[in-house]
């Protein structure tokens, strides 16, 4: 390459290398031609595809971990209700709706004592 811009550099401006004509000579250079393609680089390699059973695996995972998740919220809403049914209004409307159910039996009689035996349990917590 440098031969080449040597040679247009000669023929622009006609300055004689006489120094220089016989180490050009020596040396060999590769004329590139511009109407021969050049080589292209190699395709990059594509990447490998899964196999249907690992993609069956990988979706199974995905599905179990999913499930162990859906599970865990479950525990934490079953512990909320839990905390709720410990609750002295639960307690109470819990109370009431069974004297309500009993009324002919001396539901709402029954209900005053249930109503000391929660407010006593209550206080012990």
């Amino acid at each position: 390459m440098q031969y080449i811009a040597i040679k247009i550099k000669i023929a622009l401006y006609d300055i004689p290398l006489p120094k220089y004509e016989n180490k050009f000579k020596s040396l060999k250079f590769e004329e590139i031609d511009e109407t021969k393609p050049q080589p292209t680089p190699p395709a990059p390699k594509p990447t490998p595809q899964p196999i249907p059973q690992e993609l069956e695996i990988k979706s199974l995972k995905d599905k179990l971990s999913q499930k162990e998740k859906d599970i865990s919220s479950l525990e934490i809403n079953y512990q909320k209700a839990l905390n709720t049914k410990n609750h002295l209004s639960y307690k109470l409307g819990e109370a009431l709706i069974k004297a309500n159910k009993n009324w002919y039996k001396g539901g709402y009689v029954k209900f005053v004592f249930e109503v000391m035996r929660i407010k006593k349990e209550h206080r012990n917590i």
